[in-house]
């Protein structure tokens, strides 16, 4: 158990350059398993830029926590329930981000291919 930010994603994070300067939005931080934010960025990941980016988030995530990494498939999976019954969205300020050309369709589609790459990890 660890304090999370239990919304952290892309967004949230602010950058100086190319170092992270601060992570903001913590209304929702409480202690808690660290595996829940790194599946809440990978699920958010994957949805705004597809499945390698959120595969690469999370090699990169591991190989800086070593043995402390908090990730297993679970937490993706938890992650994807809680978003239902409610087909995957465009986040509307993903656009003040730089991302246009998402749609629903799309959501849906990297959410289908994700759930298939999380299920795989666990065999």
């Amino acid at each position: 158990m660890r304090f999370i930010h239990r919304d952290y994603h892309p967004c949230n994070v602010l950058w100086q350059g190319t170092e992270v300067s601060g992570i903001v939005d913590w209304t929702l931080g409480c202690v808690g398993p660290g595996g829940v934010d790194l599946s809440h960025c990978r699920g958010n990941l994957q949805k705004m830029y597809g499945l390698e980016v959120a595969d690469r988030f999370l090699e990169q995530y591991e190989a800086s926590a070593g043995s402390d990494s908090a990730y297993h498939p679970y937490w993706d999976i938890l992650q994807l329930v809680e978003n239902l019954p409610h087909p995957p969205r465009v986040y509307a300020p993903w656009a003040a981000f730089g991302l246009h050309g998402l749609d629903e369709q799309l959501m849906l589609e990297r959410t289908q291919e994700y759930l298939a790459s999380v299920l795989a990890r666990l065999r």
